[in-house]
């Protein structure tokens, strides 16, 4: 029998793995600085930020958790005048496709399955409760197979495996 929690763990693993990359490739800061945000958390910020729209430092704050306020307060709302959403997420989606096709070559075969798979999963989530999720799966799917792997990664890890301790003991979101 398969054990599902443990199933989800080990898509979490994978697909987070995959999705780190770009977080620590080149290719990042070179594609913020490109849309004029220099210095590393600013185009983090921005880039992860992108998909609502030019939120504010309390709304990003609560949803990315882990990070003081006074840090994010640093970056946002300034950079939406350096760069707006659209670019951000054009940026960060060349950037992680180039930093992925760096790592992995030309052969997108196994890649384009993988996309098949994730692209599945992505399709099948229930987003309600889950905001950076749901903004992510909003954008359009690159057709490059690797940014569509990429894309795909970035609203899987947001989900499963980093649910409350009331949502993972089965409680309905709304009574979370």
């Amino acid at each position: 029998m398969i054990d599902d929690g443990a199933l989800v763990r080990r898509l979490g693993v994978l697909t987070e793995t995959l999705h780190a990359v770009f977080y620590f490739a080149p290719e990042a800061t070179a594609a913020y600085e490109s849309v004029g945000l220099r210095g590393y958390w600013r185009g983090y910020f921005a880039s992860r930020c992108a998909a609502l729209g030019p939120v504010g430092p309390e709304l990003a704050t609560a949803l990315l958790g882990g990070f003081a306020p006074s840090m994010v307060a640093r970056a946002l709302p300034m950079v939406w005048k350096l760069a707006n959403p659209e670019d951000a997420v054009t940026a960060r989606t060349s950037a992680a496709t180039a930093a992925l096709r760096r790592l992995v070559g030309d052969d997108l075969e196994p890649v384009a399955a993988a996309g098949a798979l994730t692209r599945r999963c992505v399709t099948a989530l229930d987003l309600p409760g889950r905001p950076m999720a749901a903004a992510q799966a909003a954008l359009p799917r690159p057709t490059d197979p690797l940014g569509a792997l990429w894309h795909d990664t970035t609203v899987l890890p947001r989900t499963p495996g980093r649910r409350s301790p009331r949502r993972r003991r089965g409680r309905p979101p709304h009574l979370a």
